[in-house]
């Protein structure tokens, strides 16, 4: 499995697979619910949309999929104008743009309409970054965070411009993973190879706590490759 996602109301998960497949299941019994299939090469990533009724996937194929959550099929096919393979996908929270990174090392982007399926906005980061596969809008939709291997930074864009509007630079300039909004879209949270989540104002930029994987007796230690900010209460 390469990820494994909640559902809005935490009664199903989603996850995905190299094998291009993805999987609802029931978080409380742990049986599968659905499978999805139809790409034609892994999927790295799938998700929910906010009311839970659709997955969106993103596929070495160069395409991410919507679906619905139930045993209906897949109800939109969005395609990466070049062909290149995706790594991560996500819904803004009124359903009404999908996003998705290009994989494989890209510092890529790609919105579309959900309702027409068209691609809106195509932006490549000019630093140089890498997305690994994490993008992420507000909860607002007119903002968008991604995640750099390269070069250790979270980056704010505008949703509807493709403009550069903060940057997090992690102390330790390790490889970010993950970079997610919370709920409220006041702070960010990032996973990186240091061994460490980090949350971030998404008004000052600055740093406000940190949590660190504990190191155990094992001579591996496990990277925190996925962090997700979720509402407590």
């Amino acid at each position: 499995m390469q990820s494994a996602v909640f559902s809005p109301n935490g009664r199903e998960v989603v996850t995905a697979s190299a094998g291009g497949t993805a999987t609802t299941w029931d978080a409380a019994s742990g049986k599968p619910i659905l499978v999805l299939s139809g790409h034609r090469g892994p999927a790295p990533a799938a998700s929910f949309s906010p009311g839970g009724s659709e997955v969106v996937t993103a596929s070495d194929d160069g395409t991410a999929k919507v679906w619905d959550a139930q045993p209906v099929g897949t109800r939109r096919v969005l395609a990466d104008p070049t062909g290149a393979p995706l790594g991560s996908g996500g819904f803004n929270r009124s359903r009404t743009e999908v996003v998705a990174a290009v994989a494989m090392g890209s510092g890529v982007a790609d919105i579309w309409n959900m309702v027409t399926g068209r691609l809106v906005h195509r932006w490549e980061d000019s630093t140089g970054a890498t997305f690994p596969g994490a993008v992420d809008f507000s909860p607002g939709g007119k903002e968008l965070v991604t995640a750099s291997q390269t070069d250790g930074t979270a980056t704010v864009w505008s949703a509807l411009s493709g403009r550069q509007l903060l940057v997090l630079r992690s102390p330790s300039r390790a490889s970010l993973y993950t970079a997610m909004f919370s709920p409220n879209g006041a702070e960010i949270v990032t996973s990186s190879d240091d061994d460490t989540a980090r949350m971030w104002s998404t008004s000052t930029g600055r740093q406000v706590r940190v949590i660190t994987e504990p190191e155990g007796k094992l001579r591996t230690r496990t990277r925190i490759r996925r962090a997700t900010a979720v509402p407590v209460g």
